[in-house]
């Protein structure tokens, strides 16, 4: 004998009156049906009722966690190009995500575990990133400007090497034999060979960055608050080397500028043409990567894409 089924009316007539409290013989009475198939079909509308409601919040829960997947892909993304901007020479900034140890593929065994977690949620998350953008985003621009960052880094550090064995010949000259007695001795907390150097090398650094005229020059106080302070700046808004005279502030500068103009004259140790080729090379590699990573462009492609770690 074929079981009785309910229409979608008799349904809806069981459902109110059961909602309402009353017994399944009630209903019966009420409705004219058995009370064992009232029960029944009350009890299948429950089930399928709680598996569409289980389905709605597992639903919500996915998009909830689907939304913080993006912005976290988001959020590194622009965490890496902020990264890829032209760094000071030999930056250890270690906040800079080039510099992690994720990054580069290395965790060392000296890591505490805090942040050896946080470095492997920063690689999964990476590998994300990489799968939802997989031929879209060069990622080999990534390697190529870490590769040219450390070339940048070994050329700015053999001018500074260089601007120091030039002022080292200058200063052997009798000329500036007092002003080599003085960095010696009077001036060797603050100042030194080696500090002159790297301003040296940072000014022509500027130079290739802005295209703009040396701003090397002596700072004099004339406020209440500066007066009596002499600083050699090696370009504007920068601290200066505190000198307090002026004569001896005055003459370092000329030192400088001399070693400077001798670094530029012909560029015979070829280290200046490097260090521009270093810097339009990592130019390019960021504009590569961040017309792609930028955010409007990365959250339609991962909207369209999945990886291992979106939510199902």
């Amino acid at each position: 004998m074929k079981r009785r089924e309910l229409s979608d009316a008799e349904l809806q007539r069981v459902i109110a009156h059961r909602q309402k409290g009353f017994s399944w013989l009630r209903i019966q009475k009420e409705t004219a049906i058995p009370r064992h198939i009232a029960k029944r079909s009350y009890e299948q509308w429950q089930s399928t009722k709680s598996t569409e409601e289980l389905k709605e919040a597992r639903k919500e829960v996915a998009a909830e966690e689907f939304r913080k997947h993006l912005e976290a892909l988001v959020s590194l993304s622009q965490s890496i190009i902020d990264s890829l901007r032209i760094p000071a020479p030999m930056e250890t900034d270690a906040s800079r995500e080039t510099n992690q140890p994720w990054m580069n593929n290395v965790l060392k065994d000296d890591l505490d575990t805090p942040t050896r977690l946080l470095s492997k949620h920063k690689e999964r998350l990476f590998k994300s990133l990489q799968e939802h953008t997989q031929e879209k985003v060069p990622w080999h621009s990534l390697e190529d400007w870490k590769q040219v960052k450390r070339d940048f880094d070994n050329n700015f550090r053999a001018l500074r090497g260089k601007a120091k064995e030039i002022l080292d010949n200058i200063l052997s000259q009798e000329e500036y034999i007092d002003l080599k007695f003085n960095i010696a001795n009077e001036l060797k907390e603050s100042i030194s060979v080696e500090i002159l150097a790297d301003g040296v090398a940072k000014v022509i650094l500027q130079g290739i960055l802005t295209h703009k005229p040396d701003q090397i020059h002596v700072f004099e106080g004339t406020s209440l608050i500066s007066k009596g302070i002499v600083e050699l700046k090696f370009y504007s808004d920068t601290t200066g080397l505190r000198i307090d005279d002026l004569a001896l502030a005055k003459k370092t500068l000329s030192l400088c500028k001399w070693a400077i103009n001798n670094l530029r004259c012909g560029d015979r140790t070829g280290l200046i043409e490097a260090i521009s080729k270093n810097i339009k090379t990592m130019r390019k590699k960021y504009d590569d990567l961040e017309d792609l990573l930028n955010e409007l462009t990365l959250r339609p492609i991962i909207l369209q894409t999945r990886c291992k770690l979106c939510p199902a």
